[in-house]
């Protein structure tokens, strides 16, 4: 099988020849210092064949020659900058995007610490002028290297996250996490009113991104963090009160016009009590399925909701992937046996691999992916 043949086949819930696995999407990334030692011990020039999607991140880089060498059956497009507006520094050294959100290095990590609404009232909000979605810095090329991608190699193509969290993480992003879950029950006029402008904002912007290169893709990713460690951020009547059509709004505008599109949806933590509602709003592809969170054991969410989802990523990166190269193999064995069995499984790292991973576990867990992922399991 060619690798897009593999990976549709995955996707229709048929065995392939062997487990599609992914690299590069939106939640697949490698860190930054570490794809750099990947790459040399692989014999791969960075300067060569990397590519630099994401500047300012930990996670900066694509590269498709070291993909190809660890077996990545795809291929990503990134929505370009635009070039209306340039990020800046303000008075305090916090660098600010066009939503006017601040950030600033916290440890390691880009961290949020200005929040624009913070203090908004009403009708400050309905004053809040959001980005501009069509601006044409965002679609520059993409046509061209979606269509190079699909023409050129037999690999599955897909668009990343159009932006960064969606509308449950943009809201936080404006107004703060905690100011934004109170809104939910002390403001709902306030919170009902950023979820509206935020959701006409992303049907905009995916659909403006989606038209050059819809022709090309499979589909197109959405990352949009419901979990913790341990449970969800909010209940599933929570989420079908204030979320369920919004989501929906989103994605049912993209299948309308481009119904071929499949929809991928990554919600980082504990989301056992929330797919069902995923499900519900047009979700076809479920990453990262964390294992270590509560109540997301691999075997159990196959069974409830495999004949009606595909799921994608699964590698454990909190303890396997730092651990033996015994408990990389284990680790791969484990979630090909749990989630591969009659299709509907794409292996990934269950969100971006940290610096903290060896190089050889990184390496043998694409090897192993291919060893032991060959069907019939």
């Amino acid at each position: 099988m060619t690798s897009r043949e593999r990976v549709e086949a995955a996707l229709a819930h048929r065995e392939p020849d062997q487990v599609p696995v992914d690299l590069w999407g939106s939640a697949s990334r490698i860190n930054t210092e570490l794809y750099m030692a990947v790459a040399k011990e692989l014999g791969i020039d960075p300067e060569k064949t990397g590519r630099l999607i994401r500047p300012g991140s930990d996670t900066q880089y694509e590269d498709y020659a070291l993909a190809d060498a660890l077996g990545s059956d795809f291929r990503h497009i990134n929505i370009g900058k635009p070039k209306g507006f340039k990020s800046y520094k303000d008075e305090n050294g916090y660098v600010i995007d066009e939503w006017g959100v601040g950030r600033s290095l916290v440890g390691l990590y880009p961290t949020i610490v200005k929040h624009p609404l913070k203090d908004a009232t009403l009708d400050d909000l309905k004053a809040f002028q959001v980005p501009n979605a069509e601006d044409p810095g965002r679609i520059e090329g993409l046509g061209e290297l979606a269509r190079h991608y699909y023409e050129d190699t037999d690999k599955y193509v897909t668009a990343c996250s159009a932006h960064s969290g969606q509308v449950f993480d943009i809201c936080q992003y404006l107004r703060g996490t905690e100011d934004f879950l109170v809104d939910l029950y002390e403001e709902e006029d306030f919170a009902r009113l950023m979820i509206d402008k935020v959701t006409d904002y992303l049907i905009r912007l995916n659909l403006y991104y989606l038209e050059p290169i819809a022709p090309y893709i499979g589909w197109v990713e959405f990352t949009s963090d419901f979990g913790a460690q341990h449970a969800s951020f909010i209940s599933p009547q929570m989420f079908r009160e204030f979320f369920r059509e919004p989501y929906m709004r989103i994605f049912s505008a993209i299948k309308e016009k481009y119904p071929h599109l499949k929809i991928f949806l990554h919600s980082c933590g504990s989301v056992n009590d929330l797919i069902e509602e995923f499900i519900q709003c047009g979700v076809d592809v479920m990453n990262p399925i964390q294992p270590l969170c509560k109540n997301m054991d691999s075997a159990a969410l196959k069974a409830r909701y495999g004949d009606r989802v595909t799921f994608h990523g699964a590698i454990d990166i909190q303890q396997a992937i730092n651990g033996s190269l015994d408990e990389v193999r284990d680790e791969v064995i484990k979630r090909v046996q749990a989630l591969g069995h009659g299709g509907g499984y794409i292996l990934s790292p269950a969100n971006h691999i940290q610096r903290n991973a060896p190089v050889e576990n990184v390496i043998a867990m694409f090897r192993y992916a291919k060893e032991y992922g060959r069907y019939p399991l």
